[in-house]
């Protein structure tokens, strides 16, 4: 088959001469992205139809305006100084930066700009994007964040997170005051290591069961343990969402001490009430609707009461004298 000869002429045009101007036109229109042309002094002279989505301006609104009156007063400076720089060593302007944009509706706009100039010419092409729903969010997953890192570390109870396999990742000020333990002694550490090293081998079993169970995904109910001289109330569970345990250490060595105390005095209280050789009897007076005392019900007795009394204590306790 004979060959056609190549037409050298054709192939050494420049690609301007082949594709008209239209045909620029076409896909500076089909990007899919916000982009105008703008002049040395500012002005715009070319705006595609998604420019609107970002000003609130349709393109015949934009084109013979400067830019600079849809800017927000604290980006402009910034951007007439990238404008100057550019056109006179593009190296020292960046091509892409974050700006605030005045929206038709007057509301503010975060928007990324990404800032070409045109070979040949004083001209940029500006490309935008508006980040300001991005921007919202991250402001509220990073307020979100304030908040929960606060709860943290104020929180009364000690606190730690680790990953799946243990690794303590962080721990709050409440769980080191409660272990004595400066946090570079846990952080990257292995809970079992730390269990291994600091509890006694009465409570290492139990402990150890505990975290293995957390670590498989189970919720661990409060437990108490022994921790030297304190008591200490344990419990953990998953967090699906990053997926590590969370576990909450409550010191509750001073509760338990006041629950013992408590305990004993009644059992001196109980003794002493027992072994009186006077008759006592504790009741609750009945009131009627106006108030006066009508009936009274046996709430305790001692043994001298019955002695005294013939009355039997079972017989009588939670009912009425009448």
């Amino acid at each position: 088959m004979e060959k056609k000869p190549i037409n050298k002429s054709r192939e050494r045009q420049p690609f301007s001469n082949i594709v008209d101007e239209s045909a620029y036109r076409a896909i500076f229109e089909s990007t899919g992205v916000a982009s105008m042309i703008v002049i040395e002094d500012t002005h715009i002279i070319l705006a595609n139809r998604e420019c609107e989505q970002v000003t609130g301006y349709p393109p015949e609104k934009l084109v013979g305006q400067s830019w600079t009156g849809f800017v927000a007063k604290e980006s402009l400076k910034r951007m007439l100084k990238y404008h100057r720089l550019r056109r006179i060593d593009p190296q020292k302007a960046p091509n892409k930066y974050e700006v605030k944009l005045i929206h038709r509706d007057g509301t503010i706009r975060d928007t990324i700009l990404s800032v070409r100039m045109i070979p040949g010419s004083s001209n940029s092409i500006i490309s935008m994007q508006d980040v300001t729903d991005l921007r919202k969010t991250q402001q509220e997953l990073a307020d979100q964040e304030n908040r929960y890192r606060s709860l943290f570390e104020c929180s009364p109870v000690g606190i730690v997170v680790a990953d799946k396999k243990g690794k303590m990742l962080d721990t709050n000020p409440a769980l080191l005051k409660i272990y004595g333990l400066p946090k570079a002694n846990l952080i990257g550490k292995l809970a079992f290591t730390l269990v291994r090293k600091y509890l006694t081998m009465k409570e290492l079993p139990r402990v150890l069961k505990v975290i293995k169970d957390a670590l498989a995904g189970k919720i661990i109910e409060p437990s108490n343990f022994e921790y030297q001289d304190k008591i200490l109330e344990i419990s953990a569970s998953i967090n699906p969402m990053e997926k590590t345990v969370v576990g909450i250490i409550s010191d509750i060595t001073k509760q338990k001490q006041s629950e013992k105390a408590l305990k004993e005095n009644e059992q001196k209280y109980r003794l002493l009430f027992e072994n009186m050789l006077d008759s006592f009897a504790l009741h609750k007076i009945v009131l009627n609707k106006k108030g006066a005392p009508v009936d009274y019900i046996f709430l305790e007795v001692n043994q001298a009461f019955e002695r005294q009394t013939g009355l039997k204590r079972e017989d009588i306790l939670g009912k009425k004298v009448t």
